[in-house]
């Protein structure tokens, strides 16, 4: 939904924005407004979010923001999966749990150990750590900035270029604490 920009420094400073100022002290933006457009009019009769990275902040304060102006009931039928997640797919489990009422009480997780957007920033488990012969955790961080394939992009259905590299992703539920089931 949000649209992406060929340079570093942009992306930098809308991630920046959505991580420390969206729904806090700024608005939201567009693309937040839009997925919440979404839940609105397709959570409760079907609808599934695939999040990478910075997707991951959009669909979380879009969530986040519903939920604490007191929306429940809107998410019954919505699914979500976060790969690399700069949001927290714990805090995203909790808000759909409240969004949905307590029909949906999990959200599922792809994030490589060396992702550090999705560990350090999302500050989410990982969920898979495979790494090529002869590289380490620096190396494969700085993969990242150099494009595909890397630990941040070899998510979902990865083809051999990332399937090679870092193996096959392994999804895993991160439950609401709400729930009662566990993690």
């Amino acid at each position: 939904m949000f649209p992406h920009s060929d340079s570093l420094l942009v992306e930098g400073f809308i991630a920046g924005y959505q991580y420390f100022l969206e729904g806090k002290l700024g608005a939201l933006t567009n693309s937040t407004k839009k997925y919440q457009n979404l839940l609105y009019s397709l959570g409760n009769i079907g609808l599934h979010v695939d999040a990478h990275s910075r997707g991951s902040m959009t669909a979380g304060n879009g969530s986040h923001d519903l939920e604490k102006h007191g929306v429940h009931g809107i998410a019954k039928e919505t699914t979500i999966n976060f790969f690399g997640p700069a949001y927290n797919t714990q805090n995203m489990a909790d808000t759909l749990y409240i969004l949905s009422d307590g029909k949906q009480d999990y959200v599922n997780l792809e994030n490589h150990k060396n992702d550090f957007v999705g560990t350090k920033i999302g500050k989410n488990p990982y969920t898979f750590e495979q790494i090529p012969p002869g590289s380490g955790p620096w190396k494969e961080r700085g993969q990242i900035f150099k494009g595909y394939p890397s630990v941040h992009a070899c998510y979902g259905h990865a083809g051999y270029a990332c399937t090679s590299r870092y193996g096959s992703p392994n999804r895993t539920p991160i439950y609401s604490k709400y729930s009662g089931r566990k993690k």
